[in-house]
């Protein structure tokens, strides 16, 4: 993978100047793998620490996605999630951003 890269690097983020809408929160996304950290400089401002979460999970299936390009995935990250105040509010590791369906599991219907 060359290095850790930041979520920032696979999604949209707002400017980190400009005032958040009413009621938004501004939360930093870090990304911890094999390779070393990628801390979030900017940060994201959501709506939540559950909104935080959904664009981390985005985030991991971005850089998992380039990862499956040259044929090797690595499940063996994390993504920290920290408020402002830089107290940790979430950690969602690589594997929890997938379904993962194995060859003799049942697939859901409809899925």
């Amino acid at each position: 993978m060359g290095g850790p890269r930041k979520l920032a690097e696979h999604q949209g983020k707002p400017d980190a100047d400009a005032p958040g809408p009413c009621g938004m929160s501004r939360f930093f996304l870090h990304v911890f793998n094999r390779v070393g950290l990628a801390r979030d400089e900017e940060g994201i401002e959501v709506d939540g620490v559950d909104a935080a979460i959904a664009q981390a999970k985005d985030g991991i299936r971005s850089i998992i996605s380039d990862e499956a390009k040259s044929g090797r995935i690595d499940f063996n990250g994390r993504v920290e999630i920290a408020d402002e105040s830089g107290r940790i509010r979430a950690v969602v590791p690589f594997p929890e951003a997938f379904e993962l369906i194995m060859p003799g599991d049942r697939a859901h219907p409809g899925g």
